[in-house]
């Protein structure tokens, strides 16, 4: 992912109706915490993480976590971000 572009992540949960259903997510283990350029959806068992831009400090893992009455559940990713000067020596 080039520095300066934009991410989405997604997932689906059930059940949809479940009033004691959480999303957390987290960025390298720590709560992730939305802001300006960062927005989450929890929308009927979709749920999605977009950040408008990237850099480089943003590579890392990236985790949802669904918690309620009944358990957790978790799914992964990882973002790696290029900053505009490493991609000139690639």
């Amino acid at each position: 992912m080039p520095e300066g572009g934009p991410v989405h992540f997604d997932c689906r949960v059930e059940p949809t109706d479940d009033s004691s259903l959480r999303i957390d997510w987290f960025f390298n283990g720590r709560p992730f915490a939305t802001g300006s350029r960062v927005r989450t959806i929890n929308d009927f068992g979709y749920i999605s993480l977009d950040m408008d831009y990237v850099y480089p400090r943003d590579s890392g893992e990236y985790t949802c976590r669904a918690t309620n009455n009944w358990g957790t559940a978790s799914t992964k990713a990882r973002l790696t971000c290029k900053g505009k000067d490493e991609r000139l020596f690639m």
